[in-house]
């Protein structure tokens, strides 16, 4: 899978070229798109042979019926819908906690504010009805995406036709919409380098546009799981530092690595200890 990510555009741009030319990575990416295929594959069969409950996500999804035609889904519909979700549900929350981690080392005044916020439901293990208590935690998330968004990039077709700077958009062209750049504009963002979740809070987002932040994309193609991406990263942050004190490695600093999301390269190094308190 990370190495199918990490292909995403050159993939794109093979797709434009003739078959027969020889793309290099072409080969291995087959075989990553085959070695996900076959697990997906496996999962669907041992779904439908009843294998693994009926509470499971895949279950749901082979028992789902199409209101119109009375039709459930294929196995490459199932494939596909799988797939998508590990990109869109997993890939992209996984990457806004790695990048998190990262700024909250760096920041230790963050830090000590978030533990005080964590410390603050005394041990327990955070529910949904800890969203509410956990607003700084929900800030340091969207700060995190602010600087590192996993969705680094969109692409949109013009419906009409445009110009931006001088620039004409003609009726159907695809447009790329950079959120990583938008999100650093200093038009938009106050000191737009610093790492500030302060800057989420109700008040000094009331002047804000909307548009200032995409980190889900914007309007009516925005990820439909937004707000529970959203509280999935809060509540998972939360429970990281009930359980581990993480501090940072010096001479570690990730730096930003485009592929179909935001991958830091080489990853994200922290030295993690056991709480005290487990």
């Amino acid at each position: 899978m990370a190495f199918a990510l990490d292909h995403f555009f050159l993939d794109a741009l093979a797709g434009m070229l003739p078959a027969w030319l020889p793309i290099p990575g072409a080969r291995r990416l087959r075989q990553a798109r085959a070695t996900v295929d076959a697990a997906l594959y496996d999962m669907i069969g041992r779904v439908r042979r009843g294998e693994g409950g009926e509470d499971t996500l895949m279950a749901m999804l082979l028992h789902m019926v199409d209101a119109e035609t009375g039709a459930q889904m294929t196995d490459q519909q199932l494939r596909d819908e799988a797939a998508t979700l590990v990109l869109a549900g997993y890939e992209t929350t996984s990457l806004a906690l790695t990048w998190s981690c990262q700024l909250l080392t760096q920041h230790p005044d963050v830090m000590a504010k978030l533990q005080a916020e964590v410390d603050a439901l005394g041990g327990r293990t955070p529910s949904f009805a800890d969203v509410r208590s956990l607003s700084y935690a929900s800030m340091v998330i969207q700060e995190s995406m602010r600087l590192y968004p996993p969705a680094w990039f969109y692409g949109r077709a013009a419906v009409a036709d445009d110009e931006i700077d001088g620039f004409a958009i003609p009726a159907g062209t695809t447009v790329g919409v950079l959120p990583y750049t938008v999100h650093r504009h200093p038009d938009l963002w106050e000191q737009p380098e610093r790492f500030d979740p302060e800057r989420f809070r109700t008040e000094r987002s009331a002047s804000r546009p909307k548009s200032a932040w995409m980190g889900f994309g914007l309007g009516q193609h925005q990820y439909i799981g937004r707000d529970f991406a959203l509280m999935e990263a809060q509540l998972v942050l939360a429970m990281l530092l009930q359980r581990y004190q993480i501090a940072t490695v010096p001479g570690q600093a990730a730096t930003p690595q485009l592929s179909a999301t935001l991958r830091p390269k080489g990853g994200v190094f922290v030295n993690i200890r056991l709480s005290s308190a487990w």
